[in-house]
């Protein structure tokens, strides 16, 4: 009867044979996985670029200008309105769920998630990342 190690060791230089010539085929695939990333972000700041350089900078100044500090208000306060609003959606949720959270913490995480992954964009992720930061007691599931 042989031992388990002994014939670990007579097919290791095969396993390592393998294994090196596994990693040089996949070498040129890991190489065009690192340029993909570079060429999206060249495209696509071309093509930023391209639409901003069409923009006509003096009619948007003209637009701006022409609002009247009435409108300024309104907007600022219906979108203080429209966070709060969706912060509320977190305290239903943590209602809900049961996490213990106070409605103020929980509707503030909801407000600055929103927030941030509208900015940012991939708000699944995002704004579970944000909510997780805001609300560190909270585990994984709760923020899922």
């Amino acid at each position: 009867m042989t031992n388990n190690s002994d014939a670990a060791a007579k097919t290791s230089p095969k396993v390592a044979l393998i294994t090196a010539l596994a990693i040089r085929a996949f070498r040129p695939a890991k190489s065009i996985a690192n340029l993909v990333p570079i060429i999206a972000l060249s495209v696509f700041a071309t093509l930023f670029v391209r639409h901003v350089w069409a923009m006509d900078g003096t009619a948007i100044w003209l637009a701006l200008s022409a609002l009247v500090w009435w409108q300024w208000s309104a907007a600022v306060a219906f979108t203080a309105l429209s966070f709060r609003a969706i912060g509320v959606y977190d305290v239903l949720v943590h209602r809900v769920l049961h996490t213990g959270q106070s409605p103020r913490s929980a509707r503030r995480a909801g407000m600055k998630a929103i927030a941030m992954s509208q900015t940012l964009g991939f708000g699944a992720v995002t704004g579970a990342l944000v909510r997780w930061r805001c609300l560190p007691n909270l585990t994984t599931r709760d923020i899922a």
